[in-house]
């Protein structure tokens, strides 16, 4: 198992000891925080770990860099982004999401800027077909997910298609104790292997300053349309 945290990551075996052939050690260390790790779709196994500055692509049974992406293993970001996801594009490359802004970055590790509908994502998903569904909802008292997929409109800019809301089932009809308030947290997802996305978030229920609240998970299982 590959464990990151924080600047570093390590490669553990099936007692969960080091693997020393991995890195020094078993570890290798960041310049900055990696932000997210993502596996691309590349033929030979990669991991891309994005911080700050860049893009570092890794083989993850070594812990060595690729020379063959960007310079010596590493992409450099022209500039800082406000980094809410990463979506995984057909080529090899990925695209890395801020607000309003962001990095398409090549299978080859190049970068381009491109411009983004200004919208502040809770999630970002790889449609599987080189465009990415962003998911947004508000922080509290709300039980709706606004669907919005963005695609490339040209070289340096994504444009967005009409936006789907989504209301799962909220608590408030079984929770009969007035006032009943509900809110989402937590919305992970993935792809299953009958090309359905599957959302599972969790609804909590009371008031946000309490120290008691109600945890409910959910899970939404969505097919394309």
């Amino acid at each position: 198992v590959l464990v990151i945290f924080d600047a570093d990551a390590w490669l553990l075996d099936a007692q969960l000891a080091p693997v020393p052939t991995f890195g020094v050690g078993g570890q290798i260390g960041f310049p900055g925080a990696v932000r997210r790790a993502v596996r691309p779709l590349t033929a030979a196994p990669r991991i891309d770990l994005i911080t700050g500055g860049g893009v570092r692509r890794i083989d993850p049974s070594t812990g060595a860099l690729d020379p063959d992406f960007g310079v010596g293993g590493v992409a450099a970001l022209p500039g800082g982004l406000a980094l809410r996801g990463v979506a995984l594009l057909p080529d090899g490359g990925e695209l890395l999401v801020g607000v309003g802004a962001g990095y398409v970055v090549a299978a080859t590790g190049a970068i381009t800027p491109v411009t983004l509908p200004p919208i502040d994502p809770r999630a970002v998903i790889e449609d599987r077909a080189g465009g990415a569904y962003l998911l947004s909802y508000p922080t509290t008292y709300a039980v709706t997910l606004t669907v919005t997929r963005i695609a490339p409109d040209g070289p340096s800019s994504w444009g967005a298609a009409p936006s789907q809301t989504i209301a799962p089932p909220d608590l408030c009809p079984i929770l009969v104790s007035p006032p009943c308030l509900d809110w989402l947290r937590d919305v992970r997802w993935a792809w299953t292997d009958a090309d359905r996305l599957g959302v599972w978030f969790e609804l909590r229920t009371g008031y946000t300053s309490d120290f008691f609240q109600g945890h409910q998970p959910q899970l939404l299982v969505l097919t394309r349309e």
